[in-house]
């Protein structure tokens, strides 16, 4: 009879990215500042979407849209998704 195989629990690199990026990301937020996965390398958006999916859970993130390029001319606008913290929830943290 064959075993099931077990679980990998070891840490690879891509686990110490991922918390260097939670933890970049909160100090982003708890300092006022908006994030837009946008200004993120493309190799590491994904990482960055979860890591902020994640801290959603302890944090009042907000989402929004911001425009990132608008052209009259051809009548077209190219948006990002941005995500902040509300200043109320700031103030009362500093407090």
């Amino acid at each position: 009879m064959k075993k099931a195989p077990s679980p990998i629990t070891a840490k690879g690199p891509s686990d110490n990215l991922n918390f260097n990026i939670i933890d970049t990301l909160r100090a982003r937020f708890l300092a006022g500042n908006q994030v837009r996965v946008i200004d993120f390398h493309e190799s590491v958006r994904a990482e960055v979407m979860g890591a902020i999916k994640t801290l959603q859970d302890e944090l009042p993130i907000v989402t929004g849209w911001q425009t990132v390029r608008q052209s009259f001319l051809s009548e077209t606008r190219t948006r990002a998704r941005s995500y902040h913290i509300p200043e109320a929830f700031l103030k009362e943290v500093a407090a």
